[in-house]
């Protein structure tokens, strides 16, 4: 996610229409983080045009909401797939599915359908 959010942040440097917004599990996803971590990700935050928390704290089923919201919102997905067998690929697979566009950044999975 991070590594997809910098590439859309750069590319706004020479696109300014195109709009960063963070769909985050919770609130408080970044409590067992590192600190390290957490600038990194309050840096991000800083630069994003709109956060939207799907819970206010950890659930079960946050991060689920979370991904189910990403494949159904938005013109188009950024991600960074390195393996399907993950929560990106099922989000990627579910956006698929509903006809959205997804633009994998990770060579390795580029030409994969």
């Amino acid at each position: 996610d991070t590594l997809a959010a910098q590439q859309v942040i750069r590319f706004r440097m020479t696109h300014p229409d195109v709009r960063l917004v963070l769909y985050l599990p919770c609130v408080d996803q970044d409590a067992k983080w590192s600190d390290a971590q957490k600038n990194m990700y309050a840096h991000l935050i800083q630069q994003t045009d709109e956060v939207i928390y799907i819970s206010d704290s950890y659930t079960p089923s946050c991060i689920k909401k979370r991904n189910e919201a990403l494949a159904t919102v938005g013109d188009i997905m950024i991600c960074y797939l390195s393996h399907r067998s993950s929560g990106t690929g099922q989000t990627v697979s579910l956006a698929q599915s509903l006809g959205q566009r997804v633009y994998n950044l990770y060579p390795s999975l580029e030409g994969e359908k």
